[in-house]
């Protein structure tokens, strides 16, 4: 019986363990936490970060630990970093939901587009052989050059929006900047 019970377990592990083979793991979301500079900024903690992990991932009761994230909760993952992000500094937060993500999303693109991190990431990435370059020329780490150009074409459509503002402030930063470039001629 004991056997029995142990080959049991084993199927069930393997199961597991195939199942795990297309997930993220809870390592691999810190890394991109790090790669993004999500974790070492103000945006986030690193705990704050992990927490995030820990709640879009449930805990698997039969193996007692955490199987992987999906991409779908990997996307539930980026929504929750935003929320985090840009409501919880400790005041009621004016943004919609939706600039939040887009706010967010906006931090990953600048974080790539960053000149001093962007060549430290290209040297330490040189040798994958998932570093590919995209079709005008930006570097395609682990997808991160197709994201940055999806994300240029709608922020360019957008305007060039800054999200991380309600539309009040915005009006009043860019009338400043209007005030000062009249005054200073």
């Amino acid at each position: 019986a004991v056997y029995k019970e142990e080959q049991n377990k084993l199927k069930q592990l393997k199961r597991t363990v195939k199942r795990q083979k297309e997930l993220i793991g809870y390592k691999e979301f810190t890394q991109f936490g790090q790669d993004f500079a999500v974790t070492s900024s103000s945006l986030l903690t690193s705990i704050q970060f992990g927490d995030i992990y820990l709640q879009v991932v449930p805990l698997d009761e039969q193996i007692r630990c955490t199987l992987g994230m999906s991409f779908d909760q990997f996307i539930d993952a980026l929504v929750y970093c935003a929320y985090v992000s840009y409501h919880s500094n400790g005041k009621e937060s004016q943004l919609s939901t939706s600039n939040m993500m887009k706010a967010f999303l906006l931090y990953l693109w600048k974080a790539i587009n960053n000149e001093d991190r962007n060549a430290q990431l290209v040297k330490q990435y040189i040798h994958s052989s998932t570093n590919d370059i995209t079709s005008s020329g930006v570097h395609d780490m682990f997808g991160s050059g197709l994201f940055s150009e999806s994300f240029l074409h709608y922020w360019q459509k957008d305007n060039f929006r800054e999200y991380s503002k309600n539309d009040e402030d915005v009006r009043q930063i860019n009338g400043a900047k209007i005030l000062h470039r009249i005054t200073a001629q």
